[in-house]
């Protein structure tokens, strides 16, 4: 159980720690956000339209 706590266990915790961190990094804000909110209402709204604009691309890697 010390091995499974001290090796896999921690490097799970240690990699969503980090990614938690670059997710709120990426996260839109400041003029980004403001642009979005201005040109698409909200950026759920930015989100929707996004996902239906690339729904029909489809690309080779």
């Amino acid at each position: 159980m010390q091995l499974h706590h001290s090796k896999h266990h921690a490097a799970y915790v240690n990699n969503l720690n980090v990614t938690e961190e670059k997710y709120q990094e990426a996260l839109a804000k400041g003029e980004l956000l403001e642009a979005i909110k201005r040109d698409f209402g909200s950026f759920d709204k930015f989100k929707e339209k996004l996902t239906a604009a690339s729904v029909g691309v489809q690309g080779s890697g």
